[in-house]
């Protein structure tokens, strides 16, 4: 049944992705299901169909989307976007975990 649903949820996110003319869903989800969390230099890249969304949306979106923070390479390009870009880094933040925010917020 788990299973099931986040079938479902990825579907309805790919959907919703679709209407969103600047990005090529197909690639979001290769990406999704290869590495299972983007860069923080990928996260951007969904600014407008996360402002455009509803709240239900964005849950699903906050829910799949997540930042990898694991290589040095994307703890770099995070600090980057805290040093020069606030209002993308803020953004970034959206897709972080808890614990992700403490240690580089």
């Amino acid at each position: 049944m788990k299973n099931a649903k986040n079938t479902a949820l990825k579907t309805m996110l790919l959907d919703y992705l679709k209407t969103v003319d600047s990005l090529d869903p197909s690639v979001v989800l290769d990406i999704i299901e290869k590495d299972k969390k983007l860069s923080p230099k990928m996260i951007p890249m969904f600014y407008r169909p996360y402002k455009y969304a509803d709240d239900s949306m964005k849950k699903i979106m906050r829910k799949y989307l997540n930042v990898n923070l694991r290589k040095n390479i994307n703890q770099q390009q995070l600090h980057d976007f805290i040093d020069n870009n606030e209002w993308q880094a803020e953004f970034i933040r959206e897709f972080m975990t808890s614990q992700q925010i403490e240690k580089y917020f």
